[in-house]
């Protein structure tokens, strides 16, 4: 049996909605020499049968079975069971249009690339209208020319754009620098795309948007926002300010990564309840201050320091009104007739 160009990973949780429009467009594809690994990460519904049903009339479906887990462990496990020359992950609740993989496949292997840079659309499920951003990657990142990159090329190399579906590897490169995804934590693609493009030789860009991300309120990366995964966003934030540091490009980037850490901590702890508000600050305070270059890049910007002390501020005022309701809460308790009493007065004088 000679080698699959290609391995496609999917890991699979819950999605009996969207599953056969994604594998559909995956036994369909022009490249007909590859694998397709479906990773059950423990479905409750018809998610298995799906899959089975599928496997059962084409044999590149391989299936693996685990049990319910976070979605980088689904990948991992996915991993070990890929045979191709190169390695590609694909949500379950997305689709690929009929020649991605072929077009990928071969842009990646003209050049001997270790990385393929991708550009989606995005299909909204709940109006039912797609978003072409045609170029939008590629232009960010400065490298419109049919050529290899690497990292010290590019601009805005922290532009927030990390997903898994965005990246497609020489199986090789990735296996052998060990960019597996950290295990049982949440926004688990970040400091892979980073890993991956510090260390990729050769690096090239797909313009043409192959790949649709549905974008749907029912996913589990919309629903986190009030529970306590929100808190591993300070996670992978460390992660790449070590990354950064082992490889001696701190004082490179430190500018374009303080800025990155707080948009994306504004982007999360405006998105989560007041309990885990008042967590992520701390520990974003705990991190400035224990590592001090970083600190003194954020004091030495006026912007930067403006928008850290923004969030100390929030930080206080939240404990301010905690601290009220618990001692209005305990008067309360202590003395109700009173506190329902001073309630009333104040609601009759209009406050």
């Amino acid at each position: 049996m000679t080698q699959p160009k290609v391995s496609v990973v999917i890991p699979i949780w819950n999605t009996e909605k969207y599953l056969e429009k994604c594998l559909e467009s995956l036994v369909n594809q022009t490249l007909k020499d590859i694998e397709i690994i479906c990773v059950n990460n423990g479905s409750t519904d018809s998610c298995p049968q799906i899959i089975d049903r599928f496997a059962r009339k084409d044999s590149r479906i391989k299936v693996v079975n685990i049990e319910h887990g976070y979605l980088s462990d689904a990948r991992n496990k996915g991993v070990e069971y890929t045979e191709g020359e190169y390695l590609y992950f694909c949500d379950s609740d997305d689709w690929l249009e009929p020649d991605a993989l072929e077009k990928w496949y071969n842009h990646s292997k003209k050049h001997n690339a270790d990385l393929c840079i991708l550009q989606e659309r995005r299909f909204n499920q709940s109006t039912g209208t797609y978003m072409n951003i045609n170029h939008r990657l590629a232009s960010l990142y400065g490298c419109l020319e049919d050529k290899t990159y690497t990292y010290k090329d590019m601009k805005n190399l922290f532009m927030e754009r990390f997903e898994a579906w965005l990246h497609f590897y020489k199986r090789e490169f990735f296996i052998n620098n060990k960019l597996y995804y950290p295990s049982k934590t949440f926004y688990e693609d970040v400091i892979i795309h980073f890993k991956s493009m510090f260390y990729a030789k050769s690096i090239v860009f797909c313009f043409e948007p192959l790949y649709t991300w549905r974008f749907r309120q029912d996913a589990s990366c919309s629903k986190s926002h009030n529970t306590p995964e929100k808190l591993d966003a300070i996670v992978y934030l460390e992660d790449v300010y070590n990354l950064l540091i082992n490889l001696n490009l701190f004082d490179t980037y430190k500018a374009e990564y303080v800025q990155m850490l707080l948009n994306q901590m504004n982007y999360h702890i405006k998105n989560c309840g007041t309990k885990y508000k008042r967590k992520l600050i701390s520990l974003l305070e705990n991190f400035v201050n224990s590592n001090k270059n970083l600190k003194d890049e954020i004091i030495s910007s006026s912007d930067f320091k403006l928008r850290y002390k923004r969030f100390l501020r929030k930080k206080l005022l939240l404990n301010l009104f905690i601290n009220f309701i618990f001692k209005v809460a305990k008067a309360y308790l202590l003395f109700p007739w009173y506190t329902y009493k001073i309630y009333k007065m104040l609601k009759k004088r209009g406050y």
